[in-house]
């Protein structure tokens, strides 16, 4: 990779910036990226495009500096967001994560449009005989909005509003104008997409999730089940798998998963179930216990 274009300072202050949480909603589409970036109060907008190898193709930004240069401390910081302590930036991560395999299936098997899904106790999709085949639920406000700016109230893409179009080539365009998208971008444009993006960004923001496949004692189970964090009936089935990630896991692994699992915790309810399940397995390694008194020690102190 080349050297990267941002003055030491730039960098100095986008470490800080991510740390302070200035970075708010991401976008992207490929390897075009466009972040929310709130510093002081004031917001700015860098746009990225970058290589698979993390090397930058274009890149500006909508503070005022923009005018004297063209990399700025704002880009700084979406560049490390998107790429900094993985192997390899965001959107190659994206392309063979679970999430987008998925959604991908989901909507070959169930369509691209919003009324595929009928609204029923969250959204369904059903099979001719009115078998349920895939459901989706908010458990929190963040989720409610999701699912009202992706599905209810979704506006159409076109090549003036949306990054997905910044990538395609001309024939694929000259299709999409002609009203025969490929099946690739028909996914890209579709709500199925973007349901893979924002679990997936979830995930890299380390929140908390448990996935179980049911039914629990079939050799080739037929339904996957995703829970987001945000929710304490998330927390003791990850905790119920604590013994098996220390097996798997590296010997700091185990701190990580719970840092993770319990971070923002704060309720009596989610506190009487770390309580519950300390009582209920007393033959858990002194080690795990005490990690999970360690991960657990503000939510506990916070509900005496």
């Amino acid at each position: 990779m080349n050297e990267l274009p941002f003055r030491p300072s730039d960098m100095t202050q986008a470490r800080s910036m991510i740390e302070e949480g200035a970075v708010g909603s991401l976008t992207f589409s490929e390897g075009t990226y466009q972040l929310e970036v709130t510093v002081k109060g004031k917001t700015y907008w860098p746009f990225l495009q970058i290589s698979d190898s993390s090397e930058i193709l274009d890149a500006f930004c909508t503070c005022k500096r923009a005018g004297e240069s063209t990399y700025c401390e704002h880009l700084a910081t979406a560049y490390l967001h998107v790429t900094a302590g993985f192997q390899g930036p965001l959107h190659v991560r994206y392309k063979t994560c679970l999430w987008n395999r998925l959604c991908w299936i989901a909507s070959r098997r169930h369509g691209y449009r919003t009324d595929s899904l009928e609204n029923q106790d969250g959204y369904r999709a059903k099979s001719i005989r009115g078998k349920s085949l895939f459901t989706l639920k908010p458990l929190d406000d963040e989720g409610k909005k999701f699912i009202s700016d992706c599905i209810e109230n979704r506006e159409e893409e076109t090549e003036e509003t949306s990054l997905k179009f910044s990538n395609l080539d001309p024939e694929e365009l000259t299709l999409w104008r002609q009203g025969k998208p490929g099946e690739k971008l028909k996914y890209e444009l579709s709500f199925w997409s973007d349901l893979a993006k924002w679990c997936f960004i979830q995930q890299d923001k380390n929140v908390p999730y448990t996935l179980k496949f049911l039914p629990a004692d079939a050799d080739l189970p037929y339904w996957i089940e995703v829970l987001r964090g945000g929710s304490p009936q998330l927390i003791l089935p990850a905790l119920e798998l604590l013994e098996e990630i220390q097996e798997t896991g590296d010997i700091f692994f185990p701190g990580r998963w719970l840092d993770a699992t319990l971070g923002g915790y704060q309720s009596e309810e989610a506190a009487s179930i770390i309580r519950r399940f300390l009582i209920d397995n007393p033959e858990l390694s002194i080690r795990l216990k005490n990690k999970l008194l360690q991960s657990a020690d503000l939510l506990l102190r916070l509900n005496p």
